[in-house]
C-alpha cells in the first residue's frame, strides 16, 4: 500500500543493521532505526526522537560546560592523568589561550551540553612549532555513538589547515577503543611508557603515538 512502510522481520533488520548504516549528517549520530532504512529522510536532521547532535569549534560561551564534562570524564574514567579537573580559572585560560592561538579545539553538543571535545594544543618551542599535542574526551554515556570520531576527524582537519604537520598523544594501554579509532585516523604507536600508570592493583602501559602529514607538506625533504 503506498505510503505504508515495508514490514521486516527481526533477521531482515539484523542484515540491514550490518549493512547500512545510516548517519544523515555531523548534527547526527549513530544508526537509523532498522524499520526506517528504506524511508532516509534528506534533511539532515535526526528524526525518530532523537536527540541533535553537533560538532562546532569551542567558544567561550561554552567553558563552563566544557568544564563540567573536563570532570565528568576525569572521575569516572581514569582514562585522563588526573581523577578531576583542573581549577575552573585554570580552565577558562586553557581555552581562551587556544582561541587567541587559533589552536584547534572543538566541542560535541547535544540539546546545547557540551558532551565531548577535543583539542590539539601547538608547540611554542622554536624547533617545535609544527608539532602539536591532542587531547579529547567524550562523557561515558555518549560513548559508542560516533562522537569521538567527529570530534577527532573535525580537530586533525583543522589542524591540516593550520599547517601542523605532527600530532602528538598519549593513551592508556587499557583504553583499546581509543587507541583503535587514533589508528584509524592514521596515528602510529612510536614507544611505551611502561609500568607508566598504576589504577587500583593494575598496572599499566602509557602509548606514545603520532600522526605526520605527508611528506609534501614538509619543507626541504630530501633538501640539503
Amino acid at each position: 500500500m503506498r505510503g505504508r512502510e515495508p514490514v521486516l522481520h527481526k533477521s531482515s533488520w539484523q542484515r540491514l543493521e550490518r549493512t547500512q548504516k545510516y548517519v544523515p549528517s555531523s548534527d547526527c549520530f549513530g544508526p537509523a532505526p532498522p524499520h526506517k532504512l528504506f524511508n532516509r529522510p534528506q534533511s539532515g536532521t535526526c528524526q525518530w526522537g532523537r536527540k541533535l547532535h553537533k560538532v562546532r569549534a569551542i567558544t567561550e560561551a561554552d567553558i563552563p560546560g566544557f568544564w563540567e564534562t573536563l570532570d565528568a570524564v576525569a572521575r569516572e574514567s581514569s582514562f585522563l592523568r588526573s581523577a578531576e579537573a583542573p581549577p575552573f580559572a585554570a580552565v577558562q585560560d586553557f581555552v581562551l589561550g587556544n582561541i587567541e592561538a587559533r589552536n584547534p579545539q572543538f566541542v560535541a553538543l547535544a540539546d546545547g551540553q557540551v558532551v565531548g571535545w577535543c583539542d590539539i594544543v601547538r608547540s611554542t618551542a622554536t624547533h617545535e612549532r609544527h608539532c602539536g599535542e591532542l587531547g579529547m574526551g567524550v562523557r561515558s554515556d555518549w560513548r559508542g555513538r560516533g562522537l569521538g570520531r567527529s570530534l577527532l576527524e573535525a580537530t586533525l582537519a583543522e589542524a591540516d589547515a593550520r599547517g601542523v604537520l605532527r600530532v602528538e598523544l598519549s593513551v592508556h594501554s587499557d583504553n583499546p577503543r581509543a587507541i583503535a579509532l587514533y589508528i584509524r585516523n592514521g596515528f602510529i604507536e612510536e614507544g611505551r611508557k611502561l609500568g607508566a600508570r598504576i589504577k587500583g592493583n593494575a598496572v599499566l602501559d602509557v602509548l606514545l603515538m603520532a600522526r605526520l602529514r605527508p611528506d609534501e607538506h614538509w619543507p626541504l625533504i630530501g633538501g640539503a
